[in-house]
Order: C-alpha cells, then sequence, then structure tokens
C-alpha cells in the first residue's frame, strides 16, 4: 500500500511496512525447547523458521506459566503432543 502525498507540486512516495514481515523476516533457524514432565524431560523442536509468529506465541505462553500444571493426554513420537486445557467461560 502507498501513501501519497502532495507538497508544493512535489510528490512523496512512502510505503507503508507491514511490522510483522519486518520483525519476522530475518529468523531461518528452528527453535528448540525442554518441557519438564513427571515423566521426564521432553525435547520439542519449533519450526521458527516456518511459523515464527505461532512460535512466538507458544514461547511467551510457556515463559508466562500457562503450561505449567496441564495434563498432556496424548503424545505422538517424533510428532505432537496435545494438552488438555479448559479454559473457563
Amino acid at each position: 500500500m502507498q501513501i501519497f502525498y502532495v507538497l508544493t507540486k512535489m510528490f512523496y512516495y512512502l510505503d507503508v511496512i507491514d511490522e510483522d514481515k519486518l520483525k519476522y523476516e530475518r529468523i531461518k533457524k528452528k527453535g528448540y525447547l525442554r518441557m519438564v514432565t513427571n515423566m521426564g524431560p521432553l525435547n520439542i523442536e519449533l519450526n521458527c523458521d516456518m511459523v515464527p509468529k505461532t512460535c512466538e506465541n507458544f514461547l511467551v505462553h510457556c515463559k508466562n506459566g500457562y503450561y505449567n500444571g496441564v495434563i498432556f493426554h496424548r503424545s505422538i513420537k517424533n510428532f505432537m503432543v496435545s494438552p488438555q486445557i479448559y479454559l473457563p467461560i
């Protein structure tokens, strides 16, 4: 998207930069996380290069303690884990 300004018969072109694109365009690596459970540590690989915003959201939730005490009811080796999270209405 471009915005045009006309000042004294001169044209100025300003490009609006998408903040997310600017923030995530330099991410080229994977992220790694270790979650400690009562069944032992769980190593998690995050595809930060493919889905940077999703990985950032997940890491912020981890940092804030959102997953503390959560029961993981499904674990598929080398694929995924599924937490059982109940949100109050």
